[in-house]
């Protein structure tokens, strides 16, 4: 059986002992720009990152055998809260407040770097295990010196270009972590809420707006309510209380069954209605609130057709409140609680309110319905608490100064699967601007700083000479002289988005303004890594900086869930490597299609496994019997060999350079399996002329195997053509562009196969064994007489004419058949004592050419034939037979109801 641990660890000694690696880096000459995309450092890998850099370290391999001199640097991203949250697990914080206070800035962000450094050789060490060939001692690391260095010069560029800009906006929060996020970066849940209306009075008496939420705790911060002004509106009527609600609303909702229509009139026509606010008697914030009107945020397809609206909490509250000049503060502060808005609410965190808000109202009178709703609900990505929208001060990228723009870059190049393409067009279509700055701590500091007198602002993109470590709190004590007031500037304490950190890794990671040839991550990058290098890339370039990306699927469990510890189908990268090694692994992950998820399961892996044994069994036959490296009179199916080679090579070469790698994988495995193992390993054992041909074939099989399993192509490299050929490693082979072939041989061959497996498939249905000859085969097609001896050899027929028969025992392809059966009983005997003879010699463990002496008796069937083919059993098996009558201490064989009796004289 094919033992990984000795393949693998073989030719890891091997490639290590030799410097293979190094040797290899430098041969290529034409430059392949690939930049890998950082995993986040926050514990030992996933199977599914393994996956990942399996897919980059087969392309990375195919392009150095292509001649190519590849940038192979691994990346890894170090920074952000992913890290913050489990080092204050590591510390017992409890809240962002005790980092500075019980802690300190120096020795938290020590501890971040100590985590960062821990897990990045850690992860390093259990990729290397996958074969895994990049620059692992020069990886780029988004926390060194010079990679902040050079994203600092993409700031620079941004405030240059006039598209860094500071200001209050509304932003996702996570009041556990005590951050914005980005939109990209949000995580959505099916989470359960109140679904609640509620009536809010105007200064009519019995009359109401109704209006549909599920935030209650947003109701503190209301300020206006919102109707769409080309909407049909109606006042209904019951019990004496007058509804305002939309037209369309009031005819989809059952709610209103009991209410009748009073009038109906446009939207527009209640911009200015003044309403009174819920319970603001309990509030301090006094404010005259009125309806405003908006045509693009106001929808008929749920709800009332009236939004509350709070332009602190909402983003598209917080538009409309800009045109109608509404406040646009905070009613929570950092932690999520409210501020001092009222002794009720005061200091309560804000979405624990809800139940109480809901009493508040059902108190009042003005809970006109209450309902739970469960709804896709954003949860921070890095610690999964619920998020609330909050206006805070912070800095953006106005990417929709550029949008447009981005939107034609990423329709100018590949994308693989094209319709990733389309997904990411969708998405910047409504992309907001970028917010780039974070309340924290462990990231790259922003390169902003403020004058404390004139609030005249400084973007650096060097780091102040003397400064080994620009991180908090060293580049907070950096302070510079305002050049407009005299005054000090002060850096202003926010560190960038980590997803900024990644965006930067063309120019960041290679310290020269390229583009990238290719890049490919999991689909969740089209709102992730795809987009912060769109982003940045047009801030530096004013371009995409990728000419081609591949988006690839999630590893997934059998059943397509999640892998997770938690819910017990997570499978650990050790136990895979230890029960069928890396190789198995690659040729598994890298034969599913790229953009479906990969659906974890034991048995494709162990047949990956049982095929790299068919290949190694396939070396170890060629070991043992070929003699000559030359080609020697090749047959009809020898030239089929080498065309159908060159049509996989076609094949292969094709998928690798469209990024389509998986192609390539099933196609090579098909050609192994099929051609070499299942039909040509047949022919070969029958005619060993052909030794010479699969010797080659199998040559350029390997090399183009190497990519994919490269420890199982060295290893037989080495041990079978290493002594005929001058390249040290199979790796220092090219996969050359392919032979022109013969399309009408290859489309001939399959015609007979096709046909051998129908008449080897009637051999079935007949009950003849295959070992039985035939006498005879007639065809009617005379355009396969030049595959007769093949197809005579593999169905065992003693004659193969072509006429067209008088009658047919099946047909395929147009092609009538007509089989003679015959009467061939000795030579099946034959046959079978041969093969009974050759096992026991194999028994006795002799040598190929070594004779030996054997003793036999038996059935009177089995005695007759040895009697009648004595000299040529002689010959083919290498034994002289005596007879000896009632042999009976002898090794004994079956053959259908008759014995065969051996021993070694």
């Amino acid at each position: 059986m094919y033992d990984h641990k000795e393949v693998e660890e073989w030719s890891e000694r091997f490639w290590q002992e030799n410097n293979i690696y190094s040797k290899i880096k430098a041969r290529g000459t034409r430059r392949f720009e690939f930049i890998d995309g950082p995993p986040f450092v926050t514990g030992e890998i996933h199977p599914g990152t393994a996956w990942n850099k399996c897919i980059k370290d087969s392309i990375l391999r195919f392009y150095r055998m292509r001649g190519y001199d590849v940038n192979d640097t691994p990346g890894f991203d170090t920074h952000g809260l992913p890290i913050e949250v489990k080092v204050e697990k590591k510390l017992g914080i409890e809240n962002k407040g005790e980092i500075e206070s019980r802690i300190g800035i120096e020795k938290f962000i020590k501890e971040c770097k100590d985590f960062a450094e821990q897990y990045r050789n850690i992860m390093t060490q259990q990729l290397k295990r996958f074969h895994i060939w990049m620059d692992w001692d020069r990886p780029y690391i988004t926390f060194k010196k010079e990679y902040i260095e050079r994203s600092w010069k993409t700031i620079k560029r941004a405030w240059d270009k006039g598209l860094l800009k500071e200001g209050d906006y509304v932003v996702p929060y996570c009041y556990r972590c005590q951050t914005t996020l980005a939109n990209y970066e949000l995580e959505y849940k099916d989470l359960e809420d109140p679904s609640i209306y509620v009536m809010f009075p105007t200064f009519e008496d019995g009359k109401y707006l109704l209006i549909w939420t599920t935030t209650p705790w947003t109701l503190v911060a209301n300020l206006a309510v919102m109707v769409n002004p080309n909407e049909i509106y109606l006042e209904i009527e019951r019990d004496g209380k007058i509804l305002i609600v939309a037209k369309k609303r009031f005819e989809n909702n059952s709610i209103f069954r009991d209410w009748h229509v009073r009038r109906e009139f446009l939207g527009k026509e209640l911009e200015g209605l003044k309403y009174k606010h819920p319970f603001d008697d309990l509030l301090k914030f006094k404010f005259d609130r009125k309806v405003v009107l908006s045509e693009e945020f106001v929808s008929m397809e749920d709800g009332t057709g009236l939004v509350h609206s709070a332009p602190g909490h909402g983003e598209e509250d917080f538009k409309v409140g800009q045109r109608y000049g509404l406040p646009t503060f905070s009613f929570v502060d950092d932690e999520g609680k409210y501020i001092d808005v009222g002794d009720r609410f005061k200091g309560r965190l804000c979405r624990d309110m809800n139940n109480e808000i809901i009493e508040i109202l059902k108190e009042r009178g003005l809970l006109f319905r209450r309902e739970t709703i469960k709804h896709s609900y954003p949860t921070c990505w890095r610690c999964k608490s619920p998020l609330i929208y909050r206006s805070t001060h912070q800095w953006f990228i106005t990417i929709t100064n550029f949008r447009d723009r981005m939107i034609e870059e990423a329709k100018r190049i590949k994308w693989v699967p094209n319709f990733a393409m389309k997904r990411f067009v969708n998405f910047l279509q409504n992309s907001p601007d970028w917010c780039i700055s974070r309340q924290r701590y462990w990231g790259i500091p922003l390169p902003i700083w403020k004058c404390d007198r004139c609030e005249n602002v400084t973007v650096i993109d060097k780091i102040p000479d003397g400064l080994e470590d620009p991180h908090r709190p060293y580049i907070d004590q950096i302070v510079f002289k305002c050049d407009k007031c005299g005054g000090e500037m002060h850096r202003v304490p926010d560190v960038l988005d980590v997803w900024f950190d990644s965006g930067n890794a063309v120019w960041a990671s290679t310290g020269k303004d390229v583009v990238a040839d290719f890049i490919v991550e999991g689909q969740d990058q089209i709102r992730g890594w795809f987009y912060s290098l769109l982003g940045s890339g047009m801030i530096y370039y004013n371009k995409i900086p990728y000419r081609a990306v591949a988006m690839h699927g999630f590893f997934v469990d059998e059943k397509g869930e999640k892998m997770s510890k938690s819910v017990g189908n997570y499978v650990p990268v050790e136990e895979i490597l230890e029960r069928v090694g890396a190789d198995a692994f690659r040729l598994f992950g890298l034969s599913n299609n790229i953009w479906e998820d990969l659906k974890f399961n034991w048995r494709d892996l162990e047949l990956a496994k049982r095929e790299l044994f068919v290949i190694l069994n396939i070396a170890k036959y060629l070991e043992d019997n070929h003699r000559s490296v030359n080609y020697v009179d090749m047959k009809i199916w020898d030239k089929w060999l080498v065309a159908r080679l060159n049509e996989l090579k076609k094949v292969y070469i094709d998928s690798f350079q469209s990024y389509e790698y998986y192609i390539a994988v099933r196609a090579l495995r098909e050609f192994i399996i099929e051609d070499l193992s299942r039909f040509y390993m047949k022919i070969v054992k029958t005619n060993p002329s052909s030794l010479g041909t699969l010797y080659h074939v199998f040559l350029e099989v390997l090399t183009m195997l190497a990519p994919i399993t490269p420890a199982t192509a060295e290893y037989i490299y080495q041990k079978l053509y290493r002594k005929h050929h001058l390249e040290e490693s199979i790796f220092m082979r090219n996969i050359d562009d392919p032979a022109d072939y013969d399309s009408d041989l290859l489309r001939n061959m399959q015609r007979v196969r096709g046909l051998i497996s129908e008449i080897l498939e009637w051999r079935q249905r007949e009950k003849i064994n295959l070992r039985m000859p035939i006498q005879e085969v007639i065809i009617s097609d005379v355009s396969i007489y030049p595959f007769k001896e093949i197809i005579a050899d593999m169905i065992n027929a003693k004659e193969i004419s072509f006429n067209k028969p008088e009658s047919s025992d099946l047909s395929y392809d147009g092609i009538e058949v007509r089989i003679i059966v015959g009467n061939l009983v000795d030579e099946w005997l034959y046959n079978e004592i041969s093969r009974r003879i050759q096992f026991y010699r194999k028994q006795l463990g002799l040598k190929k050419d070594e004779t030996i002496q054997l003793l036999y008796d038996g059935s009177d069937a089995i005695v007759e034939v040895i009697d009648k083919f004595k000299s040529e059993l002689a010959e083919k098996t290498r034994a002289e037979l005596v007879r000896n009558v009632g042999l009976s201490d002898g090794i004994r064989y079956s053959i259908k109801d008759m014995e065969l009796i051996l021993k070694k004289a």
